[in-house]
């Protein structure tokens, strides 16, 4: 029927091109380069093809009213499945929220540390605040290696009462260690979960346009911040280049050079500062 997922029983179907199967994808190595500005695209589009494969049947039967993203590098490939799933499943309203769970969530029942207790109960409010819907959530993420941030971001959600899986594009390749974690999802949290390929993709963030606030500033908040609120409200990280271009380094400089034009331009600018000082109050 016009609108369905290809069967996965029967793979030689007529298909969209946007649904192309595993075993019709090209291989990653073979798509290094091609069609996408950013290599990891190219890795993307497989794991997501075989993500989606696996979620055909809950796609067509509508199992899912809202999806949450395990962000930053959850954003893309929940989009993608949100687009996917308006227009395959039946559902037309796929309520679709962030979260900057950070890593090392840890159960509010096992937290001795305050600003810990803080940070979990900041991210409990945030997601009360949520509507997900008559049905089941789906938590996205684009990597799994110990499973740390989607046990944390589990609890909370089994705090709140949520009905849940995950959808995980990629993990490590230590596979009996994957066959673990999602085995011990289901039984903590009756949890399934869904995995693209048992292979690395992790996305800059550069290219979600989003940071965790505030979580190197010990100011942990659960919701994203868009790089360009960012920057306006902390300033920009210098690069490599605006470093050399401050302290007047060379390409050609070696280490030791390197190291005494940073030390004579700070000693320089602290002695400024202190003749500053020094001349104000003179003229007081």
């Amino acid at each position: 029927m016009p609108g369905e997922l290809p069967s996965s029983e029967n793979p030689k179907e007529e298909l969209q091109p946007d649904f192309l199967l595993p075993d019709q994808q090209p291989s990653i190595e073979e798509r290094e380069g091609k069609e996408y500005n950013f290599d990891i695209m190219n890795k993307a589009e497989v794991s997501m093809a075989r993500l989606v494969k696996k979620l055909k049947n809950n796609i067509e039967d509508g199992d899912y009213s809202a999806l949450l993203s395990d962000d930053t590098g959850g954003r893309i490939p929940t989009l993608v499945l949100r687009k996917i799933m308006l227009e395959k499943g039946p559902n037309k309203n796929i309520k679709t929220y962030f979260l900057s769970a950070g890593l090392g969530n840890t159960p509010m029942k096992f937290m001795d540390d305050r600003s810990e207790k803080r940070k979990y109960q900041k991210m409990i409010t945030y997601l009360k605040n949520m509507d997900f819907g008559d049905k089941k959530l789906l938590v996205v993420t684009e990597y799994m290696s110990m499973g740390n941030t989607l046990d944390g971001i589990g609890e909370a959600l089994k705090d709140i009462g949520a009905n849940f899986d995950f959808a995980i594009q990629s993990t490590n390749e230590d596979y009996d260690k994957v066959d673990r974690l999602t085995d011990a999802f289901y039984g903590e949290f009756n949890a399934e979960s869904f995995v693209g390929i048992n292979k690395p993709i992790q996305y800059d963030n550069s290219l979600m346009g989003v940071l965790k606030r505030g979580e190197d500033r010990g100011r942990y908040s659960p919701i994203p911040e868009t790089i360009i609120k960012h920057v306006k409200n902390e300033g920009r990280e210098l690069s490599e280049e605006d470093i050399n271009k401050i302290f007047g380094i060379n390409s050609w400089d070696d280490v030791f050079t390197r190291v005494h034009k940073k030390r004579s331009r700070i000693a320089k600018k602290i002695q400024q500062s202190e003749d500053g000082a020094t001349n104000k109050k003179r003229k007081k």
